[in-house]
């Protein structure tokens, strides 16, 4: 399940992906997909510092805008994480948890 601000995200219909994020922790890389696009990138970790860099241009889908736009603002907003059980809450600055992330 993934959750931002929150609210369960969904792929817009049955032919779009689920919304997955994987991170390799040994390569320091991050992918996935918005249910329309694939996304990757690199990640830095400093404590409970998290940043998040794409290497690969987000595109946003005609298709399901609001929700491309969402994900690309948590990948761009990501600032620190803290994680609980299977779950995985990405934090903005201000210590705010931007999205769920669940096994």
């Amino acid at each position: 399940m993934f959750q931002i601000k929150n609210k369960p995200v969904r792929p817009a219909d049955k032919t779009h992906r689920e919304i997955v994020l994987t991170f390799d922790a040994e390569r320091g890389t991050f992918s996935g997909t918005t249910g329309c696009n694939d996304l990757a990138g690199r990640f830095h970790v400093v404590g409970e510092s998290l940043t998040l860099r794409p290497t690969k241009s987000l595109q946003i889908c005609r298709v399901d805008q609001r929700t491309e736009r969402s994900v690309r603002s948590v990948i761009n907003d990501t600032r620190g994480y803290r994680i609980l059980g299977a779950k995985l809450e990405l934090l903005d600055t201000k210590g705010q948890v931007i999205a769920r992330l669940e096994r």
